[in-house]
């Protein structure tokens, strides 16, 4: 097998066609408040290198080591392979090298995921499969089986917070959290009436958000207690209308923002007033406002089917000022930056812009499956069924400049890049005696629930800063 695989740098065009200028319809904040600036990515790179990554067969998922910056790509071959994904001298593209090949899955891969510590990477697929590899130094070896799922296993995501802790959704219309140390399920929730197809835990280990072809995402609160509680059906995700069975992808890929403080979810439509028809969208919820969504990103001519989020915090542009309300799109003291794949193409958001900072379309033939960000930030790679990959490559500070732990929050250092990885290191070191179990249910408003005057209009939900608790 080749071991060292360049990229054409110059598809044809009518295979790669790049925008980085703002959509005719922009994003729109739920409320009044609007922001009108758009920034320029005039030297992100985009291109679709010639290698057949599953022998032209599907790429169903890809995902990044945040400790290595190994690349992880899952397809229709029953196979997972590792690649090195590296900046050449030229520094126009980036130069792919294959690393290794995981054979044991006996039918397609559905997703693929790391460990927030990079030693160990869960893996899921049809047959109800679910295989957590573990890094034997010279070569990944498969630690555990987890068998639980009746039916294709078609997401899995790891716990931020319990170094054992991976949840699990599948086409049996369930979703599994697991002990992988034990190899046993923890709990399974069966609140849809349909598939469940994706499936993201909250960084700070408080909810669990799944995502299902019965029109819904629900959220599910969890806790470390020794006990369940006696409501494992969570809560609908309020105020927004979801693509039923008819979606053209298997996937519902939520997730949250890297500091937990909100959570997006893609396979949305919202039907504008005086509209005929429902628009595509995807939909932003603040943590703890589960009712009504904080923000609504306007889609293209295709459904979302993928959120991933650049893991690293930058610093707002042109500065931060808490004392001028509402002059930020977002309360945080910092911004993220995070894609959003639909069908045919991916959108680049910036949590300071209310439009897309850039906008890639036509790079695949068929239909886009999964993305990841490079753990600095660096590169997008792109997976898609026609058995090819993008990337989208960025210079050194064009998406701005990082935060460190200074320009953050104390509670929130932690959750940085560099530090999370840290500190997924310890918590696997320290091997936790209990898993997260259902707690009490979850709340769709807060508790106490602000109110207005008569007459006075209410302000949209805000994403906004929430201390992290241990």
């Amino acid at each position: 097998m080749l071991k060292a695989l360049l990229p054409i740098i110059d598809p044809p065009s009518s295979h790669g066609a790049v925008r980085t200028v703002a959509p005719k319809v922009a994003l729109r904040v739920l409320g009044e408040r609007r922001h009108s600036a758009t920034r320029s990515l005039a030297t992100m790179r985009v291109v679709t290198p010639q290698i057949a990554w599953h022998g032209k067969l599907p790429i169903f998922s890809c995902d990044f080591n945040p400790s290595t910056g190994i690349l992880a790509t899952a397809g229709a071959d029953k196979e997972v392979k590792l690649w090195r994904v590296a900046a050449r001298d030229d520094a126009q593209v980036a130069e792919v090298t294959h690393v290794e090949d995981l054979t044991n899955h006996t039918a397609s891969v559905n997703t693929a995921r790391f460990s927030p510590d990079g030693t160990r990477l869960a893996t899921c697929g049809d047959r109800g499969e679910i295989i957590v590899w573990h890094d034997a130094s010279s070569r990944w070896q498969p630690r555990q089986s987890l068998r639980g799922h009746g039916e294709d296993v078609l997401a899995v995501d790891w716990s931020r917070t319990n170094a054992d802790a991976l949840a699990s959704c599948s086409v049996d219309n369930t979703t599994i959290t697991w002990n992988v140390d034990s190899g046993r399920s923890s709990h399974r929730f069966d609140s849809h009436s349909h598939y469940a197809q994706g499936v993201a835990c909250d960084p700070r280990g408080e909810y669990l958000v799944d995502a299902s072809a019965d029109k819904s995402c629900r959220i599910y609160r969890l806790s470390r207690a020794g006990a369940s509680g006696s409501d494992s059906d969570g809560v609908a995700l309020g105020g927004a209308i979801f693509h039923d069975d008819t979606l053209p992808s298997f996937f519902r890929r939520c997730e949250w923002s890297p500091d937990g403080s909100f959570v997006v979810c893609p396979a949305g439509t919202y039907t504008r007033p005086g509209a005929t028809k429902p628009a595509n969208a995807t939909f932003a919820y603040a943590r703890g406002r589960f009712d009504t969504p904080a923000m609504r990103f306007p889609g293209g001519d295709t459904p979302s089917v993928c959120v991933r989020f650049n893991p690293v915090f930058y610093k707002h542009r042109g500065g931060y000022d808490a004392s001028v309300e509402g002059k930020m799109l977002t309360d945080l003291p910092y911004r993220f930056v995070f894609a959003v794949c639909g069908v045919e193409g991916v959108a680049i958001y910036d949590t300071d812009e209310t439009k897309p900072i850039a906008i890639i379309s036509a790079i695949h033939y068929a239909a886009i499956t999964d993305c990841a960000w490079a753990p600095d930030g660096s590169c997008l790679v792109v997976t898609s069924t026609d058995g090819y990959a993008s990337l989208i490559t960025f210079d050194a500070g064009e998406l701005g400049e990082q935060a460190s732990a200074e320009d953050v929050p104390a509670d929130v250092a932690s959750m940085l890049p560099g530090a999370r990885v840290s500190a997924a290191v310890e918590r696997l070191a320290q091997k936790p005696t209990s898993m997260p179990v259902m707690q009490a249910p979850v709340r769709a408003k807060p508790e106490v629930e602000e109110t207005a005057a008569p007459g006075e209009v209410t302000q949209a939900r805000r994403i906004a800063p929430t201390r992290m608790t241990e």
